[in-house]
């Protein structure tokens, strides 16, 4: 497609010169089996090479369990392969960040080109037979054919601002002007850069408006970069529950993933942004406008946006106590209460525990009860049961921080996961839960009876997993429940 193009000549002195190391790593990657010794040879003895391809792993969009020091031992347990695409990464980021832009703005484009790093590295960890470097590679430059439009063409994003809303738009008014889009350059410039035709037809199949009939790994990188690249259009979108929606349909139809999902990663992705905040200041981003960004991305993350969204407006609302009806309408989300359910939780709930324990924080859990929930069912109804659990979650809602999980894990039993919430501050934080709920609830129930109890997983203790760290706590809220009868 690019090459029957003449109108941009990838050769042009005004783009970016590359650093000398970079054909050297692709050279490497060419090869079946890459020398551990001979690859860090290579990071290390290109100034600031390792300690950036280093931040790069350490950083969520890699996110490892635990914090890698040394490029030496980075490569023995992450494999040579990986440390090559990362550091190649790094690179080409370090060649191009410096590029004065023209008709795009450089916050909103490097935090998207950071956004579609960290959704494809959410994606890829789900699916099966894909590597997540090369999936973090391809979702990182699908778009530097954009750059290469700016910088040859300065005028053109600014004369077409007012003109497109998704990237769809976008490639149509590029076609139109160029005779090819951006994805098509983005594949021309890999191409020019030596990487494999898999990697660098990925980037081409990246911006398709529907998913590939063909199954292949190029197809699925192509079509991971694609829900990434969606992913990261959140926050600068006028039609968020647009893209929300075709988010759903693409991880159904394109990735064959349950309805939860995709819930579940949208909100590890919600958890990220300011864990990504370093990051973003050595891409050059302007602290301001990345927490303005990435606070209307929280924003438009929320669960029950989320789940508004997905869910289709036809299916009646299931009854309660009845968990079949509860996952007809999503595997993740409860849809009485609009808290997470029991089934998503444990998995939420692990990976903030694994954040804890790679950032050295503590979590709190609180579990709260409406003790006698079974004689006001009985003695009220379904109706006014069912308002008394919505109004408790509201409560929980309204108390937590952005960052907290609350789900509904029973009948009438609440979880309040709170990160980086000490223990000695896990009392206070229990009372005032079954203070604020008490309150709210006296004037419609005032028999309502409610009780809480937190357990903490403290930074130097050893990390317990999610499920121990629930069961513990549900123990401890059962023995509260019985002495208080």
């Amino acid at each position: 497609m690019y090459a029957q193009s003449d109108s941009l000549d990838l050769s042009d002195p005004r783009l970016p010169a590359l650093l000398p190391v970079i054909p050297l790593l692709v050279d490497l990657l060419r090869e079946q089996d890459i020398a551990p010794e001979q690859l860090v040879h290579l990071l290390s003895d290109t100034p600031g090479l390792a300690e950036d391809t280093l931040n790069f792993i350490n950083s969520p969009v890699f996110n490892p369990k635990r914090p890698l020091v040394d490029i030496r031992r980075a490569t023995v347990l992450l494999g040579s392969r990986s440390i090559a695409i990362l550091g190649l990464a790094a690179s080409l980021i370090d060649s191009y960040k410096k590029q004065p832009l023209n008709g795009l703005r450089h916050n909103s484009f490097w935090a998207r080109i950071l956004f579609c790093a960290v959704s494809a590295r959410l994606i890829a960890e789900r699916e099966e037979d894909i590597a997540v470097d090369e999936a973090i590679f391809i979702a990182s430059f699908q778009d530097i054919g954009m750059l290469v439009i700016d910088t040859l063409e300065p005028g053109f994003y600014a004369s077409i601002a007012q003109h497109w809303q998704s990237h769809t738009d976008l490639k149509l008014l590029e076609s139109e002007y160029f005779g090819c889009d951006h994805a098509a350059i983005s594949t021309a410039v890999m191409r020019q850069w030596g990487l494999a035709d898999a990697l660098a037809e990925a980037a081409a199949l990246s911006h398709l408006s529907e998913p590939p009939l063909s199954k292949g790994k190029t197809e699925r990188l192509g079509c991971i970069a694609r829900i990434a690249s969606q992913m990261a259009d959140l926050p600068f979108s006028n039609d968020p529950d647009l893209i929300l929606r075709q988010l759903h349909s693409e991880c159904i139809d394109g990735l064959q993933w349950q309805d939860g999902q995709l819930a579940m990663q949208l909100h590890i992705y919600r958890n990220v942004f300011s864990e990504l905040a370093p990051l973003a200041q050595r891409l050059g981003i302007e602290r301001s406008a990345y927490e303005r960004i990435a606070q209307l991305s929280r924003e438009r993350l929320q669960p029950r946006l989320v789940d508004a969204a997905f869910r289709a407006p036809a299916k009646p609302a299931p009854k309660l106590h009845r968990e079949a009806d509860v996952q007809e309408v999503s595997d993740a989300i409860d849809p009485l209460t609009g808290l997470y359910n029991r089934a998503s939780f444990p998995e939420l709930l692990q990976n903030a525990l694994n954040n804890g324990e790679y950032d050295q924080q503590p979590l709190t859990l609180v579990m709260l009860s409406v003790s006698n929930f079974p004689r006001i069912a009985r003695e009220r109804g379904d109706e006014s049961s069912h308002q008394l659990l919505a109004d408790v979650a509201r409560v929980l809602d309204r108390h937590t921080r952005r960052d907290d999980l609350v789900a509904r894990i029973s009948d009438a039993i609440f979880a309040i996961a709170l990160p980086d919430a000490p223990g000695t501050a896990a009392v206070a934080i229990a009372q005032r839960f079954v203070a604020s709920v008490t309150e709210a609830l006296s004037e419609d129930f005032p028999e309502a009876r409610i009780h809480a109890v937190p357990a903490t997983q403290e930074e130097r203790q050893p990390y317990l997993s999610a499920q121990a760290l629930i069961s513990d706590t549900g123990k401890q809220l059962l023995a509260t429940l019985r002495a208080t009868k």
